[in-house]
Parts: C-alpha cells; structure tokens; sequence
C-alpha cells in the first residue's frame, strides 16, 4: 500500500481488498475487519460497498461481536437494497437477525428474520435457514408452538432440496422440541 500512489484510489482499494481477504485466511480477523471496514466508504458503487460490509460483518460474526456484526449485517443489507440485489438483502436481514439473537435480542431477531423472508422467496435454502433460526429463537423465548411449526418448516424445505444434513438437524431440533 506505502507504494502506490494515494491518489490512484482504484488500485489501492484493490489492493486493500486482496490484503482484507488475505489477512482473515491468515487469521488476522482484526487486521481483515479494519480493512473491510476502511473499504466500505471508499466504494462508489453500491455493490463493491455492500460486500466490503458484507465480509466485515462475517469478521465480526467470527469473533462473537454479536451486537457489532448485527449493526454491520444491517449495513450491507443497505448497500445491497441501493445496488438492487433483494436476495443478497435477504440473506443480510437473516444473518443480523441471527446475530441479534446471540446478542440477546430475540424479539428484534424476529423482527428482522420477517424482514428478511420475503426478500427470499426465491432462495429456497436461505428460507429454510431462516426458518430453523427462527425455530431456535422461538425456543429461547419459550414460544414452543411457533418454535415447533417453523422447525417442522424447515424439515419439510430441506428435506424438498434434497439437503439430508440439514434435514436432520432440523429433524433433531423438532425432536427436541417436541419432547
């Protein structure tokens, strides 16, 4: 980076894009994050922006900065609505509202997994991931019946796409459930 010239903004940020990426394979998550989020407003097309925040938000997801990853999911949804991708939006919504959840913050998780279904009608894999999510955060606030209709949601999806893993963590988590 020292070596370019400040002002040649497109290689530099394509260089700081390759250096982010290169220090989280190199398990550097704070120096990857830094870079992912200086990269963020350096962007002018929404897209570029949207998956610099997008990669910042999974950093924070992989440090359990739930809160923070959240607020950065949320983010990239934002990026994603300005450059016109609904289903990137969707798939954001669905991992903040994870992210929620394991910030404590179950009744606004449910709010953004409603947020995030109907931008993924046409994702069938994110809707059933959504629909076991929201399982598990129905459990934690004891709405065992909602709990068990979305895990039995879930089970049905996967098991239509032909996922058996993931079918059968849904199927335990219904089993669990239903105990």
């Amino acid at each position: 980076m020292a070596l370019l010239d400040p002002d040649d903004l497109d290689n530099r940020t394509a260089v700081q894009w390759a250096r982010a990426n290169a220090l989280g394979l190199l398990d550097d998550h704070e120096g990857a994050l830094a870079d992912f989020t200086a990269l963020i407003p350096l962007y002018k097309e929404p897209m570029q922006a949207a998956r610099a925040a997008d990669s910042a938000a999974r950093v924070l997801d992989r440090l359990d900065r739930d809160a923070e990853a959240a607020e950065a999911f949320a983010t990239a949804a934002g990026y994603y609505e300005a450059a016109g991708s609904s289903g990137d939006r969707g798939r954001m919504l669905r991992r903040r509202a994870l992210s929620l959840h394991w910030a404590g913050e179950s009744e606004r998780a449910l709010e953004a997994g409603e947020q995030a279904r109907p931008l993924l009608e046409d994702e069938p894999f994110e809707l059933a991931t959504l629909a076991y999510d929201q399982a598990r955060v129905l459990q934690a606030l004891d709405r065992n019946p909602e709990a068990v209709a979305r895990a039995r949601e879930a089970l049905e999806q996967f098991t239509a796409l032909g996922d058996s893993d993931a079918a059968e963590t849904a199927k335990e988590l219904l089993g669990w459930l239903e105990d």
